[in-house]
């Protein structure tokens, strides 16, 4: 229909044409004539009606924003749809800091519902497997590895004579230095933003890295090649790299309070640090299901599905007053893992091989960790102002509890006492300090970030150390979530 046509109908005719169509044709019709511009840009109930259809009503205060709001909040996930769907891989690389941030909002907004939720049904369609998952999602130093390590072997096989230039032609593998660091400890940001938004996506709960393998390679799930290749017995798994992330004593330090938190003292998360433990806790906890049988396992369903359980619960999205008692949601009984090397294969790891450069990772390792589910039970003793280094938006809460193992069975050890602290760091994020009391005595500590914040189902994830730092160890990884809140 011709711009002259359409201005001929009645508005609400006009209207209706316009809300019947895709939001994206509207830049379109507005580039038409000026008349046309200026209804679109004045019909404020179209941009609501646009923005409806497609996502998530907002909620609190928002919902009574006028029309303003619709129309800057659809342009701006238009735009995220249309980075996602460009051909180039350079062109979404290039606006990883808008995807993220834009996800972050949509994620904020949706609704508790994970599986009625528009936001996180558009979300999972925008990162489907065959598209922007290998892309995006695999692009951490972790994967790094995997692809040069991957590049390595292929360049050196005779069954493969092209392998390198596949490999290279795939993956998008540069000829620049792939460890350009100074230290292990060093974070790049186009690193960091690709590891976060993994740890929103998700990561899976089979135990078989099948399409891990494939994606890390960047190719599509028929393609032959990764079928013979990426299974190749000396093929290392993802897991096995995060493994070697989580297990590398090196990356324990005062800087990063010996947690999930990138070692300038900044209290900034390492998101790199947090996918590494996600997907070798997801791992643990498929194969410890396949061994004692899926109605033994304990997991967390939300890590499985993507984008879903980062959404704070109804009761959490309310404005929450300072005064409140409990402003974290701490309240009520948690459901916790805890992974651990052997001490002697922990020491052996990490002081009797021949240390890598500093700028370099350890190798990846396949060795078979121990295990521990545990049921903690805490409550809020009392709230205090934040510290210097804190965020300023909440107070300080301290909470107390107990925790019991309950898989595998105890030994008559079972039991400890909890004590904690959590607080909101500089960015906003949660950040969640812990210690274990055996017998009075305080033993093991461990600092986590709560992923998806205030209320998030996907829990909180971090590691565990002795509580006197030492740097031979032990530590590994941890995660907890909430099961039941407190009555």
């Amino acid at each position: 229909m011709s711009p002259s046509r359409l201005l001929s109908l009645p508005p609400e005719v006009i209207h209706n044409i316009l809300a019947s169509g895709d939001p994206a044709s509207l830049a379109s019709w507005r580039a038409c004539c000026c008349t046309l511009h200026t209804f679109i840009e004045n019909d404020s109930l179209l941009w609501k009606e646009h923005f409806l259809k497609r996502f998530d009503e907002p909620y609190g205060n928002i919902a009574e924003v006028d029309g303003l709001f619709f129309k800057k909040e659809l342009q701006k996930f238009v735009e995220l749809n249309k980075i996602l769907c460009a051909l180039e891989t350079s062109t979404k690389l290039k606006h990883m800091s808008t995807i993220v941030e834009t996800v972050e909002q949509l994620l904020k907004t949706a609704k508790s519902d994970d599986y009625e939720s528009l936001n996180v049904q558009f979300l999972a369609s925008c990162f489907d497997l065959k598209g922007n998952f290998p892309q995006l999602l695999c692009n951490s130093s972790l994967y790094d590895s995997m692809r040069r390590d991957a590049l390595e072997r292929a360049s050196t096989r005779p069954s493969y004579p092209t392998g390198s230039y596949w490999l290279r032609e795939h993956v998008r593998l540069s000829s620049e230095d792939p460890y350009p660091h100074t230290t292990i400890y060093d974070c790049r940001p186009d690193q960091q933003l690709s590891a976060k938004l993994n740890c929103f996506w998700g990561v899976f709960d089979s135990g078989d890295d099948i399409i891990y393998n494939r994606h890390w390679l960047g190719l599509a799930l028929d393609d032959h090649r990764v079928t013979r290749f990426s299974f190749n017995p000396k093929t290392s798994s993802v897991h096995e790299y995060a493994r070697a992330n989580v297990y590398d004593l090196r990356r324990y330090s005062e800087a990063n309070y010996w947690g999930p938190f990138q070692s300038d003292g900044s209290q900034k998360v390492d998101w790199e640090r947090v996918e590494a433990i996600m997907i070798l806790l997801s791992h643990n906890m498929a194969a410890f299901a396949k061994k004692h049988g899926a109605h033994n396992a304990i997991t967390n369903k939300t890590w499985n599905i993507a984008f879903t359980g980062l959404r704070p619960q109804p009761s959490s999205r309310l404005t929450i007053s300072p005064e409140a008692l409990d402003p974290y949601d701490i309240a009520g009984t948690w459901m916790r893992i805890v992974c651990f090397l052997d001490f002697d294969d922990l020491y052996s790891y990490n002081f009797l091989e021949k240390p890598p450069l500093l700028n370099r990772p350890r190798s990846p390792i396949g060795t078979e960790e121990a295990i521990r589910f545990i049921v903690m039970k805490v409550h809020v003793i009392r709230l205090s102002p934040p510290g210097d280094k804190d965020g300023k938006t909440l107070p300080v809460a301290h909470f107390e509890g107990t925790a019991k193992l309950v898989r595998p069975l105890g030994d008559g050890n079972d039991k400890s006492r909890l004590r904690g602290i959590v607080r909101l760091t500089p960015e906003g994020e949660v950040r969640w300090t812990s210690w274990s009391i055996f017998n009075g005595e305080e033993r093991w500590q461990s600092e986590g970030v709560q992923v998806g914040g205030i209320g998030s189902k996907r829990g909180v994830i971090g590691t565990w150390f002795d509580k006197n730092f030492s740097d031979e160890g032990p530590a590994g990884p941890t995660a907890f979530w909430k099961v039941k809140k407190s009555q």
